[in-house]
This record gives structure tokens, sequence and C-alpha cells, in this order.
């Protein structure tokens, strides 16, 4: 990067400084991550916008310990100070800080740009991937509504709270861990996941036959929430499917894992709404999901307990719908997801003069 482009970013990109942080920390901003020196104050050169920023320890042997994160949206020329407690090993509030010294490293800012790190605009060493483009692709659908929807107030996450997150996923916790954890920082903690019950997928009062349909055609389900739940909004759906991903992959808090998995198949085991979602809903969704998996090894979805991949049998169950509809429709362009080496092929919505 050169001196002149460095220069305009210093001056309008954001920066987060990161006072105090202990050495040999590990630490992380979206798609890429690092084991601290001594000399590291923060990040600078960090574009607008969405950001996911994560720490956690690294014992003598080199592995990771439990990780915590915060999800911010960045304004431009935004600075923001965060501090380490060493007594509770993580960042203190921002109550807890001292707000004139706050405004002084804003005001001496340009002191601290050698002990800042830069965000990582371009791909470094040999990396082949663009962790900003990637990143973007990662989160096109989540906006500061999704955010407020789904995350703590305070956007922050902990892995090791996630035994207590009973609420608003699919996941379970024992009843005498529940007893003991502190009802405070289980609210505190809690992300708030839309209900989606796969086993009750037919309307109230339905009869055997309209059971018996729903309950392999997940279409009134699907309409049922985003009519109750999403008001509507299909974006919402999107960001908060692309919102679980992150916060699984990155923020390693497994509940993200069990809504995404809730929400794919729930979409891949629909039919009767293409007829209304398929140019919109069913497009997007495809598109993100094949982006999300060209990160997980092929081994990853493999159920231990159930001795099955959910997503390879999802995917296997509807590809002659997809394909039957979207032919007929005209719409389409080809779309290669590739799980445990077999090759699914689908066809995804675009009108003709894309």
């Amino acid at each position: 990067m050169d001196q002149e482009t460095a220069q305009k970013l210093f001056y309008n990109a954001a920066i987060m400084v990161f006072l105090d942080a202990p050495k040999a920390l590990h630490f992380g901003i979206d798609y890429k991550s690092w084991q601290i020196g001594p000399k590291f104050k923060g990040v600078k050169f960090i574009p607008p916008g969405l950001h996911f920023i994560y720490y956690g320890s690294v014992n003598s042997f080199g592995d990771y310990g439990a990780r915590t994160g915060f999800f911010k949206y960045f304004d431009e020329k935004e600075i923001i100070v965060k501090e380490w407690d060493p007594n509770v090993e993580d960042l203190k509030e921002d109550s807890e800080m001292d707000k004139d010294q706050i405004e002084r490293i804003k005001y001496n800012i340009r002191e601290f740009d050698q002990f800042l790190g830069p965000y990582p605009l371009v791909p470094q060493d040999k990396e082949s991937v663009n962790v900003y483009h990637r990143w973007l692709s990662l989160t096109s659908k989540i906006d500061k509504k999704v955010i407020k929807w789904i995350l703590p107030e305070d956007g922050k996450l902990k892995n090791d709270a996630q035994q207590d997150n009973a609420m608003g996923s699919s996941s379970t916790v024992n009843s005498n861990e529940k007893m003991d954890a502190d009802p405070v920082d289980q609210e505190k903690y809690r992300l708030k996941f839309t209900l989606i019950d796969l086993k009750k997928s037919y309307p109230v009062n339905a009869t055997t036959e309209e059971i018996t349909k729903y309950s392999l055609d997940k279409s009134y389900l699907l309409k049922k929430i985003i009519k109750d739940d999403y008001k509507g909004n299909l974006n919402l759906f999107l960001g908060e499917f692309q919102l679980s991903y992150i916060i699984f992959l990155i923020g390693q808090v497994y509940d993200g894992f069990e809504q995404w998995k809730t929400m794919i198949i729930l979409m891949l085991h629909c039919e009767e709404a293409l007829e209304t979602y398929g140019e919109t809903l069913f497009k997007d969704f495809l598109v993100i999901l094949n982006d999300q998996l060209r990160d997980f090894p092929h081994d990853f979805f493999y159920d231990i307990l159930s001795g099955e991949n959910f997503l390879r049998s999802s995917l296997k169950v509807n590809i002659f719908i997809y394909k039957i509809y979207l032919l007929y429709n005209n719409y389409y362009k080809l779309c290669v997801i590739n799980i445990n080496n077999y090759y699914y092929y689908y066809y995804y919505y675009y009108y003709y003069y894309y």
C-alpha cells in the first residue's frame, strides 16, 4: 500500500484502540486473526460498516481458549477505545473506562499509528482470498435491524455461555446447569434467534392429509414465520441466516450452527413455497449457501450421533424439485454445491438479461 493511499485511509477509515492487551492474546477482526505481539495497541484502516472483533487466550502449546467477541457498526472516521481488564480477563465495560483518557487518545491518535495493525484490505503473503471482500459477501444481508433483532444489546458473544442459551434456538440445557446459571448473565448473552419448530410444520387443527403433506413439505411453516415473525421482510430472514453462520463459524457459539442448520433444513424441504418465493428468497438463499460452503471441510457436516449428513440428504431430496421448477420458468443460472465430493447442480433464478 503506497503512502498516499495509507494516509487517505488513515483519515477516513475507522480505528479501534486496544489498551493493555495481554501478551500472546489471540485477536481477530472479521475473517482474519493473529497472535498479537507486545507492541499491539489496536487496528487501523477499518472500512466503515459491520465488523466482528474477537479475542481469546492462547496456552503454552499454542491452543486457543474460549473466544469472546462483539459486533460493531463502524462509521467513517470513527475511533473506539477498548481496555483490557486483567481481573476478569476480558474488556472493560464502556461505563468503567476513563472518559477523559478516551478523549485524549482520540485527539492524539497519530501517536498510536506505529502500534496499530492494518485491517487486511488486500491479500497478505500467499493468501488467495481477499479477506474484506469475503467478509462483505458473507454479511451482505446483515444490517443494523438484523443485529438488533438477534444479538444482545451490546452485540457481545461469549461462547462459554452457549449452554445457558436455550431460548430462541433448538439447543437444550441440562436442568441442573440452568438452575446454577446466573439469570442476569443468561439474559445478557442470550441470542434471540427466531424459533423454528420443524416438527410442527402444519396448521393448527390440520386434517390428516394436511399433517402428512406439510410434514414433508415445510412450505406452510416457511410462509407462516415470514408473515408472523419477519413481517414479510425477506432480507431479515436472509440476514438471520447469514448472522447465524458467522456466530458459529467465527464466534464459535454452537447455537449459531443449530439455527443455521434449522434454516437450511426448512428451506430445502419446501416445494409449494417456490411459487411464492422462488424468484426472491430462494434465489438469494442458494447464492448465500453456496458462498458459505466454501469454507467448510468436506467431513464437517457428518453427524456422529446419527451417522447422517443433514445437508447432503436435504440437497439430494430437493434437487429435482428445483431443477424442474426453475427450468420450467426459464430463469436459470448454474450453481454447483460440493458436499463430501458429491456435486449437486442447482439452477437459481436470474432473468434473461442477467
